[in-house]
């Protein structure tokens, strides 16, 4: 065929359309449809009208899920069914089971390519739609608030926040702002368990429980630009535990006109705003507990006491409200005033039913420091501003307090204080008086008590007098010296009925007569004879000792008023006790300067004061070398002043003490007999003092007689057998080359103790069983040897492990 050749000219008849015109009624109720190249039918004869099964009508959600929704039915402009005339436009109604928020989309397609066909029987594609048609919002806007009819514990500083569920304004678009969003709000409170009292300068104004009062202190706030929530913000407290009424009026509307569905009412209940307390007038101690633990013998137990108490408001140890107060919770102020208790710690707390269910009552358990004697007074509070909470969240103030209580007396009496301490020194010359102070009043009728001297066979007598508060003895100055006085309280009770079941007892001691030192010390020394002859110059009978009858130490002075015979023979009777009893009292020290002349010779050692000494003591220790000794005569001493002296020769020791009137120039000391013709070293010490008592010159030294041997000698060492030393004495007439040798009993040199020489005297040397090496020989029996020119002589010993 021919390129050129061709068939007739065709023209296509159009399909059917959907005009871009077709619309969505503004209340969702159908969607207008208008068709291109119409009318239109529901098939390709044109015999039927389009139908609902014609359509496909897809919905696009909000969150972009397409889902398909079905038409209720479809009629033309008027209303009408479809019939076989065909439409040009027709309305279509679907079904939507929700409310449109305004952001839903709509398509709508032919059911398919042979659902609608136009009068030239074109069908109409299936991919052609109408649309998209996005729905009208028809959701009437509603809120959510953040606090909800019969909430609780609402605090004004709870900011109320009403969240709507789109941006809304004030009904016919009216703008929402802050100050006009206020007046679509009212608050009021409307119930509360007790009357409101304002007070004004002029009148007192009291509402009712019942009584509803507007509460006008607040404001609010829209968020701006897009409002869709509004605060509502207190400025002033609300009422404890008050119920309170919030209106929100229904005079908004979202930005399609849809209005808020109605006015709504929130009740609510407002939180406990007032810190729990104590309840005045509820603290109450156990008295049946206080009752049990009188005159407990254990002195812990007398220590507890148990109180109840009430508080106004149930109480927590924390914000939560859930977990019960601690005994750490709280503190306990203790007033010690006159008691002994100064501190108190709460050991337990228990909670009891109490008779107002809105309050606590508790018994604490408290434990003080010391056992409380009726003195004290105490109180209980919160340990800390943040140790107790209510319900509310309100903290109890650590200033709030309790009743003040006064503790319950459990303590034994017993003796507080004496007038002289205890093992304090009666005095002998004057009269005594002893006053024992009790700790607290006691009962005179069954008080009993001993009151006895130790050593008093002659005769021990006093007078007393007995008060509430005290016990008084009168002693006369007629008592025994070096005595001891035992007081015993045998039985008392207090006047709470406490009663002591132990023994009280102080003691003290009488001084022995001619000890004037302060305090006393027992001891009759210089120093008290000083005072004592010093006394007896002055006439000062303070010091008299005499008459006595007794023994020394244990003598009872009757004093004459006068210095005699008496008097000094009491004195060195106690001295010469004194210093059997206790020893010498060494008065020197160690003194290069020598103001006194100290002499010794070979039977002889002395001293000649210096000027203007009255008061003196020497001394002389003397070993075992010395056969005996006695005191030089000094006619001064004898004629105008008194002389003491104890010469021991068990100790090796003699005293002299002394006290002259008038000034000293002839010798004081010993003479002895030594018993061995060798050298002697002696100790002696001296001590002289002035009229007052000033220390005029002191010695303390080791004097020694040099005597020289007549003849070679090598004694027996000393001690031996030995172990681990022995001491080797020799003298030497002349000076000599000296050898000293230690041998065994195999003639063997063991050591060399001495190859130099040496000078005329007397020699000790101590070996210490060591040979040459330096190591401990072995036990047994070895030889010394001694050559110092011609002479030669040897010993034998034992050395022994």
């Amino acid at each position: 065929m021919s390129a050129t050749e061709a068939t007739d000219q065709y023209f296509l008849l159009p399909s059917p359309t959907f005009n871009t015109n077709s619309s969505l009624s503004s209340d969702n109720g159908y969607f207008k449809l208008i068709f291109e190249e119409g009318p239109v039918f529901s098939d390709e004869a044109s015999t039927s009208g389009l139908g609902i099964q014609d359509f496909k009508v897809l919905l696009t959600s909000l969150n972009g899920q397409v889902e398909e929704v079905f038409p209720l039915y479809v009629v033309d402009q008027n209303n009408n069914l479809l019939d076989a005339s065909g439409a040009d436009t027709v309305k279509l109604d679907v079904n939507l089971d929700f409310i449109p928020t305004g952001g839903e989309i709509v398509r709508i397609f032919p059911k398919s390519s042979n659902a609608i066909f136009n009068s030239n029987g074109v069908n109409m594609d299936s991919a052609e739609f109408a649309g998209p048609f996005t729905l009208n919002d028809q959701l009437k806007p509603f809120h959510n608030s953040n606090i909800e009819t019969g909430a609780i514990n609402i605090s004004y500083k709870d900011t109320i926040i009403f969240s709507f569920n789109e941006p809304i304004r004030l009904l016919n678009g009216q703008p929402l702002t802050d100050d006009s969003a206020m007046e679509s709000f009212v608050i009021k409170d409307i119930a509360r368990s007790d009357s409101i009292i304002i007070s004004t300068p002029d009148s007192t104004i009291i509402i009712p429980p019942d009584s509803v009062v507007d509460y006008v202190t607040y404001f609010t706030i829209v968020n701006d630009p897009s409002p869709d929530s509004i605060w509502v913000i207190m400025t002033q407290p609300f009422g404890s535990e008050h119920t309170m009424s919030l209106i929100i009026k229904d005079n908004f509307e979202d930005f399609s006109g849809n209005r808020i569905l109605s006015a709504d009412t929130i009740n609510f209940e407002t939180i406990d705003n007032i810190a729990p307390d104590f309840v005045a007038g509820s603290a109450k101690i156990d008295s049946l507990f206080y009752i049990s633990l009188q005159n407990n013998p254990s002195q812990n137990s007398r220590r507890y006491c148990n109180v109840q108490l009430s508080i106004d408001d149930n109480i927590f140890t924390d914000q939560s409200g859930i977990d019960e107060v601690i005994p750490e919770d709280f503190s306990i102020d203790v007033i010690k005033g006159n008691g002994f208790s100064s501190s108190a710690n709460i050991e337990n707390l228990t909670f009891v039913a109490p008779e107002n269910s809105g309050n606590d009552s508790i018994i604490f358990q408290i434990k003080f420091d010391e056992v409380p004697s009726g003195k004290e007074k105490f109180y209980i509070r919160p340990f800390s501003d943040n140790a107790i909470y209510d319900l509310g969240q309100n903290s109890m103030s650590a200033e709030s307090t309790s009743d003040t209580l006064t503790t319950y007396d459990l303590r034994f009496p017993t003796i507080d204080s004496t007038s002289l301490e205890h093992e304090g020194f009666v005095d002998l010359v004057s009269d005594t008086t002893i006053i024992i102070k009790f700790s607290e009043p006691i009962n005179v009728e069954s008080f009993s008590y001993r009151f006895t001297s130790s050593l008093d066979t002659l005769g021990f007598q006093f007078d007393s007098r007995l008060e509430p508060d005290s016990l008084t003895i009168l002693l006369d100055s007629t008592i025994m010296s070096f005595d001891t006085l035992q007081l015993e309280v045998v039985f008392i009770e207090d006047t709470s009925g406490n009663v002591r079941d132990s023994l009280l007892s102080r003691r003290f001691f009488t001084k022995a007569a001619g000890d004037f030192s302060d305090p006393p010390d027992d001891r009759i020394s210089l120093e008290d004879l000083a005072v004592f002859i010093s006394s007896w110059n002055s006439n000062d009978f303070s010091k008299n000792l005499g008459p006595y009858i007794g023994t020394p130490p244990n003598i009872k002075i009757s004093q004459d008023s006068l210095f005699g015979i008496d008097d000094g023979m009491a004195f060195t009777q106690m001295w010469r006790w004194s210093i059997e009893k206790y020893g010498p009292l060494y008065l020197a020290n160690e003194n290069d300067e020598n103001n006194s002349l100290l002499q010794i010779s070979n039977d002889m050692v002395s001293i000649i004061p210096m000027r203007g000494v009255k008061y003196g003591q020497l001394t002389l220790e003397y070993g075992y070398n010395i056969n005996s000794i006695n005191v030089i005569d000094n006619i001064q001493l004898n004629g105008n002043g008194i002389i003491l002296n104890d010469i021991n020769d068990a100790e090796g020791v003699a005293i002299i003490e002394f006290a002259h009137f008038g000034d000293l120039n002839l010798p004081i000391g010993f003479n002895f007999k030594a018993g061995t013709a060798e050298d002697l070293d002696v100790r002696v010490t001296y001590a002289l003092f002035d009229d007052n008592y000033n220390l005029l010159d002191e010695k303390d030294s080791v004097v020694n007689r040099v005597f020289i041997p007549e003849e070679f000698s090598l004694k027996q060492n000393y001690p031996n057998p030995f172990n681990p030393k022995t001491a080797i004495q020799f003298s030497l007439p002349v000076d000599s080359h000296v050898e000293l040798v230690i041998y065994d009993v195999n003639g063997k040199i063991v050591n060399e103790i001495i190859n130099y020489n040496m000078v005329t005297g007397n020699y000790k040397v101590v070996w210490d069983g060591k040979n040459t090496g330096g190591a401990i020989v072995g036990s047994g029996i070895y030889f010394y040897r001694i050559k110092a020119g011609a002479f030669v002589a040897s010993q034998k010993m034992i050395f022994i492990k």
